[in-house]
């Protein structure tokens, strides 16, 4: 059996202090601005797990409404030119009609929100992604969608309801989750 022992490795073009990949025992790191990673490979993955100890009422259907701030989710993307997959996992309960959810997101940490962003830039509008929650309905209430922020300035996530009558979300005595996953494009 052969073995190769070595320490760092370095393109033929590279030079010996900036050795993009270092060996130390069975771990290889990945460091400087030489590395690439290939499209599809997640960057990082922030979350939150949210416990309402109460629950947050709707009763609007003219706008969306943040449901918790204790649920939102930041991400800070490595490259301006990544996707970020976000997901929200939140128990909610509607005791009379329809309430429709969607995931925001905002630029100043979290004192403006807007809507998510296709591969061109357009907004995606609620009828595009999202949840609706039907009569007497409850349980949890799973969004997901892609983001295409095209920075690299922190981003705050969260799910927004609009309903026209008695709309609880997040529900009381529930744990609730939030992810964001950058994936380079």
């Amino acid at each position: 059996m052969s073995r190769l022992n070595v320490d760092k490795i370095t393109g033929k073009t590279g030079t010996n202090s900036g050795a993009p990949i270092t060996l130390s025992g069975d771990t290889a790191t990945l460091s400087g601005t030489g590395v690439t990673f290939p499209a599809g490979h997640v960057i990082q993955m922030q979350h939150t797990i949210f416990y309402a100890s109460s629950h947050s009422q709707f009763t609007d259907d003219t706008q969306y409404l943040e449901t918790n701030s204790g649920i939102r989710v930041s991400i800070t993307p490595k490259y301006s030119n990544s996707m970020i997959l976000v997901t929200f996992d939140i128990t909610g309960q509607s005791t009379s009609t329809w309430g429709k959810c969607k995931i925001m997101r905002s630029y100043d940490g979290g004192s403006n929100f807007s809507d998510l962003k296709n591969s061109s830039g357009s907004a995606i509008t609620y009828g595009a992604y999202g949840a609706q929650m039907v009569d007497d309905n409850a349980g949890y209430a799973p969004l997901v969608s892609f983001d295409f922020p095209n920075t690299t300035d922190e981003i705050v996530y969260n799910g927004f309801m609009k309903a026209p009558a008695n709309h609880y979300w997040p529900h009381s005595s529930t744990t609730n989750f939030a992810y964001a996953m950058e994936i380079k494009q």
